[in-house]
């Protein structure tokens, strides 16, 4: 059969990809297709052909498969915040296992390693302290919610099932006062309009930070009518306002203004307490983020003596959680602006073993190899790490490295590297640090004799 757009087929599916889409195969061609599972029998709709893949819609399940749940949400299937609701949760945590252990040997062309299973929570829903909501109009409605899985539709949501509760409820009241004060809803199109997104932040004693982000810091309604809503506001420490007018996907502007209450509010990891402003960089699901830094300090097996270097430090959060555990650690972070906030976070937990450098790892290289660290910890980004950046901590003659990774592709792909270099993984801790989406954390630790 010739398969085309609109054709409609019965496939068996047997896998999945890195994205949560059921893989089948018809006639020797990779068909990718959201909402099935391995094993399970489905009839679907071809949307896409390609010269190597098509892509599928999913009509109806003939055989279900038996780790197949009825999700939650009202919205799943048409958001695309989640990608893995109609999967158990063991069967979640079993995929996200393989997830790690195929791209280590089809990416990195490694033998499986040592994979622990995944750490997984007891209670895999309203984790998130962070919304970061795109806004839309239909008709005269406004439409507050993720996007539509493979568009920029808007779906409209009145109660998200992974965000904290404290966020949903902040969500509601912030859409009922947009639409009071008519806000105009930025368009993509025409680029006219003054909102944009809508972002909530809060922390474990439950309160927020509200933070619009809009194309110019006039007010719709007045700063008095924002103010007046503020006050009406439980828990809320502050309303933040973020400008950004350009034609962007990107979603934050560099002009952020307190239009009522604080600018920030308190977090903590650990005996650790952060302070956050409402667009600063957090992992979003805390008590995760202690499980996947505890198993970092594992990794380690810091005794006290060592020196320690972090080469992707951000604001400090694993530098700080390291230190109390460590003789010295040096952070280093090529954005400034993050430097600032490591140093004023280890000032504020009273943290003197610690040193933040702003700049790139390959620029400090004499420095390294005269500090001569004992281990070496990386939280690189989800494109993981630079070639440069590599072969800098390589010439560094460091013997021991625990890689905190985001993405197992690009983590795949940097090991290989180092293997390739007479480096050697002892093992791999994945965490769930995102339940019903199709991502996964992992930590891997690495040796060397030279």
């Amino acid at each position: 059969m010739n398969l085309k757009t609109g054709s409609v087929i019965q496939v068996d599916c047997t896998g999945m990809g890195h994205n949560g889409e059921g893989v089948c195969r018809f006639d020797g061609l990779a068909l990718f297709v959201p909402l099935v599972l391995p094993g399970e029998k489905a009839k679907i709709e071809v949307v896409e052909v390609k010269k190597r893949y098509g892509v599928g819609r999913l009509i109806e399940i003939i055989e279900p498969s038996a780790e197949r749940v009825t999700p939650r949400c009202t919205y799943y299937g048409s958001c695309g915040g989640c990608q893995l609701q109609h999967l158990s949760y063991s069967g979640q945590l079993r995929h996200k296992k393989q997830m790690v252990k195929d791209a280590f040997e089809r990416i990195g062309r490694l033998e499986s390693p040592i994979i622990h299973d995944v750490l997984g929570m007891a209670e895999p829903w309203n984790y998130r302290n962070k919304m970061q909501l795109p806004v839309g109009k239909e008709k005269q409605e406004l439409l507050i919610g993720c996007y539509q899985r493979g568009s920029h539709k808007v779906i409209d949501t009145l109660d998200c099932l992974i965000q904290s509760e404290w966020n949903n409820r902040l969500l509601k009241k912030i859409r009922k006062f947009l639409q009071e004060i008519g806000a105009k809803v930025y368009s993509e199109k025409n680029h006219q309009g003054w909102l944009r997104h809508v972002m909530g932040r809060t922390n474990k004693d439950g309160e927020a930070l509200l933070v619009i982000v809009a194309t110019s810091a006039r007010l719709p309604g007045g700063r008095a009518r924002w103010q007046k809503f503020f006050q009406e506001l439980e828990n809320v420490k502050g309303i933040l306002l973020n400008v950004n007018s350009k034609v962007t996907n990107t979603v934050l502007g560099n002009e952020t203004i307190t239009v009522a209450g604080e600018g920030s509010l308190t977090e903590t990891l650990g005996d650790l307490r952060f302070s956050l402003s409402g667009t600063a960089f957090f992992q979003v699901n805390p008590s995760q983020t202690e499980v996947l830094y505890d198993k970092v300090v594992e990794f380690a097996g810091l005794t006290g003596s060592e020196k320690v270097l972090d080469a992707y430090c951000g604001t400090g959060t694993i530098a700080l959680y390291l230190a109390p555990r460590s003789h010295k650690v040096i952070g280093i972070e090529r954005h400034k602006g993050a430097v600032e906030d490591a140093r004023k976070n280890a000032e504020e937990n009273g943290i003197e073993n610690c040193e933040f450098w702003a700049g790139d790892v390959e620029h400090y290289l004499a420095k390294i190899k005269e500090m001569q660290p004992d281990i070496v910890v990386i939280d690189p980004p989800r494109s993981g790490c630079s070639p440069e950046m590599l072969a800098a901590l390589n010439d560094t003659g460091i013997k021991k490295l625990v890689y905190v990774s985001c993405n197992p592709s690009t983590l795949a792909r940097d090991v290989a590297w180092l293997v390739g270099r007479g480096w050697e993984i002892k093992e791999v801790q994945p965490v769930d640090m995102f339940p019903q989406t199709a991502h996964v954390e992992a930590v891997v630790l690495m040796s060397r004799n030279l």
